[in-house]
C-alpha cells in the first residue's frame, strides 16, 4: 500500500512541476507579445511602476519627475553639491514582471478551483507590485543619501527581499487554499 502512495504522490509532484514550467512558458511568451500602442504588458507595467514610484517620492518629499521608464530625483537638502540629483531607469527585470508570473504560475499549477486561483494571483499581483513600488521608493532614497550603496542594495538586499516577499505571498496562499478545504 505504501508503494502506490509513493507513485501517486511521485507522479502529483511530476505533474505539477509540469504543468508549472508550461504555464511559465505561456506567460512569459505572452508577456512578449505587443499590444497596445504597440507596447507589450511588461512595457506597460514598467510606465505605471514608474509614475507610481515617482509620486510616492514626491509624497514623501522628494523632488522626483520621470521620462520614460527613468525616475530623477532632486533632493530638497544636498549635503554635498557635487551630486544634486539622482536618476535610476527601470527596466524588465526591476517591473517585478518576472516575480508576478513565477508566483501566477506557482498558483496557477497549484491544485485548486479557478475561483481561488484566480483570487490568490489578483491579489497576489496587486501586493508584488505594491512591494515594488515601496522597493524603488527605497532604492532611490539609497540612491540621493547613500549613492555608494546603491548597488548593493539594488542586487543584493532589495531583489532578495522582493524574492522572499513573493514567496511569503504564496505561503500565505497555500495556507489560505488549505484552510478553505478543511
Amino acid at each position: 500500500m505504501k508503494a502506490t502512495s509513493n507513485k501517486y504522490v511521485d507522479h502529483s509532484v511530476r505533474r505539477l512541476v509540469f504543468t508549472y514550467i508550461l504555464i511559465l512558458l505561456i506567460a512569459y511568451s505572452v508577456v512578449n507579445i505587443k499590444i497596445i500602442n504597440k507596447m507589450n504588458p511588461s512595457e506597460l507595467l514598467t510606465k505605471v511602476l514608474v509614475v507610481q514610484a515617482t509620486r510616492l517620492l514626491n509624497i514623501l518629499n522628494q523632488n522626483s519627475t520621470f521620462t520614460d521608464s527613468i525616475i530623477t530625483i532632486q533632493p530638497r537638502v544636498n549635503k554635498s553639491n557635487s551630486n544634486p540629483s539622482f536618476s535610476m531607469s527601470v527596466k524588465f527585470g526591476c517591473n517585478g514582471i518576472e516575480a508576478m508570473l513565477i508566483y501566477a504560475s506557482a498558483v496557477a499549477a497549484f491544485p485548486a478551483s479557478w475561483e481561488r486561483k484566480l483570487l490568490g494571483i489578483s491579489a497576489g499581483i496587486v501586493l508584488i507590485h505594491i512591494g515594488n513600488i515601496l522597493r524603488l521608493t527605497i532604492l532611490g532614497f539609497v540612491g540621493v543619501y547613500y549613492p555608494k550603496l546603491f548597488e548593493y542594495f539594488h542586487i543584493y538586499v532589495l531583489q532578495g527581499m522582493m524574492i522572499a516577499f513573493a514567496l511569503v505571498i504564496f505561503f500565505t496562499y497555500l495556507h489560505f487554499n488549505a484552510t478553505k478545504t478543511s
